[in-house]
């Protein structure tokens, strides 16, 4: 997940901690929390069919987007069922980290940018299939990533 997070976001840095980690004591200038939902494990079996719904949000109150957001392992898993299913376990643990990274790319595009909106294309899209999750290329639109990098321009921490 971590690797294709840093190749559909080149130019950011991002500091990976643990909330139960946290002491309250750490300073940052720009924070981001992401709760990631159900089980994240490619082992492991994939979820019975359950209610349509997204695979990952951002909070927003009062139109403001909020630096919250999560993310859906088993919703996720769900959609990849068929791509899951034939693939060997190192593969499914590719292919699974390859969409939690897409969807946590797509959360991060609306903490960045405040953007409540989506694009037409890409990884901003208002949803996924699971081939666009599973294929080997899926990026932000370069009007997308103009966006992020100038909001990340003022306080977040880039290469």
């Amino acid at each position: 997940m971590k690797a294709e997070l840093h190749t559909v976001l080149p130019s950011l840095r991002f500091e990976w901690r643990s909330l139960e980690a946290a002491d309250g004591t750490e300073v940052v200038d720009q924070l981001m929390v992401v709760k990631f939902t159900g089980s994240c494990e490619s082992d492991v079996p994939v979820p019975p069919v359950s209610p349509p719904g997204a695979l990952g949000w951002t909070y927003v109150t009062r139109g403001e987007v909020l630096p919250f957001a999560e993310v859906d392992c088993d919703k996720i898993r769900e959609l990849l069922g068929p791509h899951l299913a034939g693939a060997s376990p190192l593969e499914r643990g590719r292919i699974l980290g390859r969409a939690m990274a897409r969807v946590l790319a797509h959360e991060l595009y609306h903490c960045l940018t405040k953007a409540t909106g989506h694009a037409s294309r890409g990884l901003a899209k208002p949803f996924y299939t699971a081939e666009d999750l599973a294929m080997e290329h899926l990026r932000f639109e370069d009007a997308q990533l103009d966006l992020i990098r100038q909001s990340c321009a003022h306080g977040m921490h880039t290469d």
